[in-house]
């Protein structure tokens, strides 16, 4: 009886340093610290766009130095829809940080058409690369200038995106009607597909240059870019403040033997308003001392210097971003 009194108590005591043991386990102090719950581990996400585009390499350049050049971050770029889901990740911080056309945190503020109503969370860091419309066909379609497009099958990309709305603004301005086109959205390595098996007579894009997805076209096709006239893009800058006129230059791509004019737009790098003042100046001034090796990323960095930092941008900075440009010399 004593016996079994005592084997009782023993099994109790054994319980009960379990039970402790557990609980010391489960403590804040003995387990792994959660992602975001102090400075260390800091999780943070890049929007970008598709992996054939301009902002995939750039926005893993950017989550690569951050993850080795500042303690306690994480952060990681996201394949994305591009520009239009890019503003709505970071205003719903499905993103904190994301590059976009200019014109899509433009109307996103304003709410207007794509967007379903203002957006309050979007503050602009910098400018960093144009993208140019590449309007683009081929040999073989016949077609020789924008007003040839009436009637035929044309990629404008994803409806209501940056590249679905410059190309209808472009069109309507030769007086094009949406039924005057038979309009297709493909993403951009979809573009390159259509034109190879004879599914799109052209296309839209907008990207930075040169992009593979047109250097894959342009190296198994005879490609024909489209320059669009003087005064349509005076009209399109007169009418939209974020377009500027562009050049595409002979030799950008392997058969571009020509010079193309073309409507161009900023591209800017936003984030959501949340972000520590800290942290957007810090990051600033990291991107702007490895600019080199951004270029290594991509031709289009070749933009990214201190003098295009506030070019087209058209939303409130940040203000971790503005006491950067301020101290550059680039905002008053």
């Amino acid at each position: 009886m004593k016996k079994n009194y005592i084997m009782k108590v023993i099994s109790l005591m054994l319980l009960i340093i379990s039970i402790i043991t557990i609980s010391m386990g489960c403590s804040p102090e003995s387990g792994s610290k959660e992602a975001g719950t102090s400075g260390k581990d800091q999780a943070i996400s890049i929007a970008t766009g598709g992996t054939s585009g301009t902002y995939y390499p750039i926005g893993g350049v950017m989550a690569e130095l951050i993850n080795t050049k500042m303690d306690g971050w994480l952060a990681t770029a996201e394949v994305t829809g591009a520009s239009v889901e890019n503003v709505r990740l970071v205003e719903s911080k499905g993103a904190e940080m994301a590059l976009t056309n200019a014109n899509a945190p433009y109307y996103a503020i304003r709410g207007e058409d794509p967007f379903e109503k203002k957006y309050t969370n979007i503050r602009a860091m910098v400018a960093h690369h144009p993208s140019t419309m590449q309007l683009v066909t081929l040999k073989e379609s016949g077609i020789k200038s924008v007003e040839d497009l009436k009637g035929k099958k044309v990629n404008v990309g994803a409806p209501g995106g940056a590249t679905d709305i410059m190309a209808w603004h472009i069109m309507e301005a030769y007086g094009f009607k949406r039924e005057d086109v038979n309009t297709v959205a493909l993403n951009l390595s979809e573009v390159v597909e259509a034109f190879k098996d004879g599914s799109i007579d052209a296309a839209f894009m907008l990207s930075g240059y040169p992009m593979s997805a047109l250097i894959d076209l342009y190296s198994a096709r005879d490609v024909v870019m489209l320059s669009i006239s003087d005064e349509v893009l005076k009209k399109l800058s007169e009418e939209h403040p974020y377009y500027t006129p562009g050049i595409i230059e002979a030799g950008t791509y392997n058969g571009l033997t020509y010079d193309v004019k073309s409507n161009t737009i900023w591209n800017i790098l936003i984030c959501h308003k949340d972000l520590p003042d800290d942290f957007v100046y810090d990051v600033l001034e990291l991107f702007y001392s490895n600019t080199d090796t951004f270029k290594a990323a991509h031709p289009m960095c070749r933009f990214m210097t201190m003098e295009n930092t506030t070019k087209g941008v058209p939303i409130e900075y940040h203000p971790g971003a503005e006491k950067w440009l301020k101290e550059k010399g680039m905002l008053k």
